[in-house]
């Protein structure tokens, strides 16, 4: 026979209490977590293709690094976000940012990957920005490289799009076509470009490149450049500063454990340092906390605690 609750030990009863009252909170938690899966269970269509979080995460991270650009819904299926992604029959998406580009608020710019995503499962095809306005530029994200299943990539006509070509986007073995022209880019033109002999079309026009086109690049690439870097007298015309202006300058971010903020705005960092994970608030948290918050607003999660709480209370009451 079970004991009374008037029998408890005092501090058994606070204990008991505050269980209960957390299984209360938590409660209509768990509901709204099991309606969901409920939901999509019986509609049979999941939030994104399975096993594709990581082009979840990737594209997330973009579209938040748009400034005043409104968070697509639901977040968790790219899918339906229209005007924005378009999902391929075989698996991939396109990705087109120009026709959001009325919508910025502040100067954006490209993120970074985060340290720990895996480019190379990120399943996007193309990616077009073209033409997005006094709101849109930066640098070049050198992490794109890591994009192994882009084939397509065009951001021509943003004139705030001031950085040098980085050497690591090398890495994009299967892109076919790369537009850059009509940017505000300048620098010298890396050799490492000369591996990417998959390229069919490089348009690099409308820029202010200095030095020459690498015998490599004319043989591999044959690019369409401005006649500053492919004339005879290039390497005496057109040469480079010695302090060029290839690397950006370093732009100050006032976020602790962050490595890159958004363009133009110190507190919202995009990239945060080995070790981080990056908030939802646009701040770094060490990857140990993120993992318990994470477990905890995971419904797995929250059902152990509920299921603790009821054993505590079982066994007191």
């Amino acid at each position: 026979m079970g004991r009374s609750f008037a029998a408890t030990p005092q501090p058994w009863k606070a204990l008991a209490i505050g269980a209960l009252l957390l299984c209360c909170v938590l409660g209509p938690h768990l509901a709204i977590a099991a309606d969901s899966g409920a939901e999509t269970s019986s509609s049979g269509n999941p939030p994104v293709p399975p096993g594709d979080t990581t082009t979840l995460t990737f594209l997330q991270a973009l579209v938040t690094a748009m400034e005043g650009l409104p968070q697509p819904t639901p977040f968790d299926d790219y899918c339906k976000w229209e005007g924005i992604v378009t999902c391929n029959d075989d698996g991939t998406v396109s990705v087109k940012l120009t026709d959001s580009a009325s919508k910025l608020t502040k100067l954006s710019s490209l993120p970074e990957l985060a340290v720990k995503l895996d480019g190379t499962k990120v399943a996007m095809k193309s990616f077009e920005a073209n033409a997005m306005g006094h709101l849109f530029g930066g640098a070049l994200p050198a992490s794109w490289g890591k994009l192994t299943q882009l084939q397509t990539l065009s951001l021509s006509g943003n004139t705030k799009l001031t950085s040098s070509l980085p050497s690591a986007w090398s890495g994009m073995t299967a892109l076919t076509q790369l537009v850059l022209s009509n940017n505000g880019m300048s620098g010298s033109l890396p050799p490492e470009w000369s591996g990417m002999t998959a390229l069919a079309q490089l348009v690099l026009t409308g820029n202010k490149f200095c030095g020459c086109v690498l015998a490599t690049w004319s043989a591999a690439l044959k690019p369409t450049v401005d006649p500053a870097v492919s004339a005879k007298t290039c390497a005496t015309a057109n040469a480079c500063d010695k302090v060029s202006s290839s690397s950006a300058s370093p732009f100050y971010c006032d976020v602790v454990h962050c490595t890159q903020c958004a363009a133009g705005n110190d507190t919202k960092c995009i990239r945060c340092d080995s070790g981080y994970t990056l908030t939802d608030g646009f701040q770094c948290i060490s990857e140990g906390d993120a993992a318990y918050w994470q477990s905890l607003v995971n419904p797995s999660g929250l059902l152990m605690l509920a299921l603790l709480c009821a054993s505590v209370l079982w066994n007191l009451i």
